[in-house]
């Protein structure tokens, strides 16, 4: 699939040069642009960041955007798959209108980057409320991981008009600024990627029946009696300050050997979602080469 049919390209300057503006893209700002199209981005920020960092994944466009910023000091254009690049600076931001089609690959990859401080994404509105969370909608395995870490915010709300093609789906600017004072500290995070995939996998209908095996007795009711939550409350209700509260609680009062229930539980969930992932694609060829073989 050509890349230019999985975007939906800007086409007014003027909508461009407010969006820069609300999310105060200044000259301190290093830019990284994913699949900048025909520029009409990468030129307003050119104007107002230190230098923009542009990868596109269609040669054509990027012939073309080489040619453009020949002469412009302040733009560099690399050609490959974003999905396979980082910048080699210091820190970065991104701002960029991405190909819809690997939106949660570019999140999951931007979001894990430390030297990420901010990302403004030009996105589908389905895929941002489900890593945004609260306020926009029920907390979620994805939310509940980069929460800790990022404020999160829906900037502006587009019109179909506003590109070309016109797409079907809700299009808007949402913001991801990484957190000055993060709710979990360096030497917490992985004990809290691993508590958090331990819980959202493991059985139970509810947050309560998810939790009680990694506490003692008498620390779960201690733990019930500070979150004040219902015990028939379910995972999808549970809000990021009560998640937040347990897993604190797990890291100061957690025995080791109940810490030693949820190691490794984070890299044993991906490796998971990478095979099962693997296995549908590999079921998507099979069908499409029987498909095609039954229509020789």
């Amino acid at each position: 699939m050509n890349i230019k049919d999985t975007q939906n390209f800007l086409h007014s300057t003027k909508l461009v040069k407010h969006l820069i503006d609300i999310c105060n893209v200044n000259s301190d700002d290093v830019v990284l642009e994913i699949g900048p199209g025909k520029g009409i981005i990468t030129t307003e920020l050119s104007i107002c960041a230190s230098k923009v960092i542009a990868v596109e994944f269609d040669k054509e466009l990027y012939i073309k955007l080489s040619k453009k910023y020949a002469n412009n000091d302040k733009v560099d254009v690399f050609y490959g798959d974003i999905l396979k690049f980082t910048p080699s600076v210091s820190n970065y931001c991104v701002f960029s209108n991405i190909p819809f089609n690997i939106t949660s690959k570019i999140l999951n990859k931007f979001l894990s980057d430390k030297k990420n401080d901010k990302m403004y994404l030009i996105m589908q509105y389905e895929p941002f409320i489900k890593y945004a969370g609260a306020p926009y909608y029920n907390e979620t395995l994805r939310s509940m991981l980069y929460k800790p870490f990022f404020d999160m915010e829906l900037k502006y709300k587009f019109n179909p008009s506003d590109f070309k093609p016109a797409p079907q789906a809700r299009i808007v600017l949402a913001s991801f600024e990484r957190k000055i004072f993060p709710d979990v500290k360096m030497e917490e995070e992985k004990l809290y990627k691993d508590f958090l995939a331990y819980v959202y996998t493991n059985k139970g209908e509810t947050f309560f029946a998810k939790i009680k095996t990694l506490f003692s007795d008498n620390q779960i009711k201690r733990v019930w009696g500070q979150v004040e939550i219902d015990k028939t409350t379910k995972i999808s209700e549970v809000s990021y300050e009560v998640f937040l509260k347990v897993f604190k609680l797990f890291f100061l009062y957690g025995t080791d050997k109940n810490k030693q229930l949820v190691t490794d539980s984070f890299s044993n969930m991906n490796k998971q979602n990478n095979k099962l992932q693997k296995n549908h694609r590999n079921m998507n060829r099979f069908s499409r080469s029987n498909h095609f073989s039954s229509r020789k």
